[in-house]
């Protein structure tokens, strides 16, 4: 288990990114891990909805999740029972808000062994990559999505709805759970280097050196990670093999970055708990964001 974990340390080093199957993920987190384990991890993603925005209003109605947050001291809980909220990274193409608000996974998938050992060997991963076994004033991001597509209720089919991106983090994990009447090229996977434009790429861009990889995640816990400073990531949309059937793709995320401050948001609840307050680098481009959308607004 060592040997493959340096591994892919080493290979996430020299090449920014890595694709670990699922059967070796398996024997990495096989420690007290058996198949029921497997099944009722599965099930939770029954239990993702809609995330919204500041108002409350449904942001990608077909891209539903959990979100909650856990720090790597004893692998525990950092954020709230009820809901979390993200800061999107400012640098995303798309006009839906940048602050959203996520049911939070519910506590008793705090103790499902496979998301504990899976975040084990990513903060593990993230030793390797800082060289450094100091990873306390760090958090992950664990994310349930579930995304649907169907012709007959117009669900979108997109994973990816703001095309080529960042997750102003250092360690990016996407872990595929479960993939139900999907096209065998739906959901294919893409990373990029620096140099690619953010928002959705084009045919030309396909031909180009700035593509790195694409590939499809197809079996349970096909794992890709990244570092997500050094590189760019998109997902393409999924297609329904039986046109008369929903399309529905269950993946695992993780964004693992600098911890931030969790303060009690008062607005509407006061069990609502504020997570994943932007750094300070994401805190100034929010900024100069804000700024330039100002400075359009007014020369309107």
């Amino acid at each position: 288990m060592k040997k493959t974990k340096t591994a892919s340390i080493n290979e996430l080093l020299t090449s920014k990114f890595v694709l670990i199957p699922g059967n070796k993920i398996l024997k990495l987190i096989s420690k007290n891990v058996n198949s029921k384990d497997f099944d009722s991890l599965s099930l939770l993603w029954n239990s993702t909805i809609a995330q919204t925005n500041a108002n409350h209003e449904p942001v990608y109605p077909h891209k539903k999740s959990l979100v909650s947050y856990y720090c790597p001291i004893e692998n525990i809980r950092s954020s709230g029972k009820f809901t979390s909220i993200e800061h999107i990274d400012p640098t995303t193409i798309g006009d839906t808000s940048y602050y959203r608000i996520h049911k939070a996974w519910p506590i008793e998938a705090d103790n499902n062994i496979i998301l504990k050992n899976i975040r084990s060997f990513l903060f593990d991963i993230l030793k390797g990559v800082l060289n450094t076994n100091n990873i306390n004033n760090f958090e992950a991001m664990q994310t349930a999505y579930r995304v649907t597509m169907n012709l007959n209720t117009n669900e979108d089919g997109d994973p990816g709805p703001e095309g080529v991106h960042q997750d102003s983090c250092v360690v990016t994990a996407i872990s595929l759970i479960n993939r139900n009447n999907l096209t065998t090229s739906s959901a294919t996977n893409r990373i990029w280097t620096l140099e690619q434009d953010y928002g959705k790429s084009k045919s030309n861009d396909l031909i180009s050196d700035k593509l790195l990889y694409q590939g499809t995640l197809k079996n349970p816990l096909d794992t890709l990670i990244l570092l997500d400073r050094e590189v760019k990531h998109e997902v393409t949309s999924i297609e329904p093999e039986d046109k008369n059937h929903s399309a529905i793709r269950d993946v695992l995320t993780y964004e693992i970055r600098i911890k931030q401050n969790h303060n009690i948001d008062k607005e509407s609840n006061d069990e609502e708990e504020k997570c994943g307050q932007p750094s300070r680098f994401e805190a100034l481009l929010w900024e100069e964001a804000e700024a330039a959308e100002k400075k359009k607004k007014q020369g309107k």
